[in-house]
């Protein structure tokens, strides 16, 4: 399933030259969820959520000490 929706939606951007480029990043962040959630929602995917959450904070304490470092 997912590889044809893949294969139908790169046919789709092929076709449009206009908008090429931001259409194919667009496609290709919607893949990337669309296989999280097709190929591991079968699987415990509250692990990735619980890892997703820590990537985010991890990149605020990331942000904070570069703003107190900057003072």
């Amino acid at each position: 399933m997912l590889k044809k929706f893949c294969a139908a939606q790169w046919g789709f951007t092929k076709k449009s030259r206009g908008l090429y480029f931001i259409k194919t990043q667009y496609d290709t962040w919607r893949k990337i969820f669309f296989f999280f959630y097709f190929e591991l929602y079968h699987y415990n995917y509250i692990i990735f959520i619980y890892l997703f959450i820590i990537y985010i904070l991890l990149l605020y304490i990331h942000k904070h000490e570069h703003a107190q470092n900057s003072l």
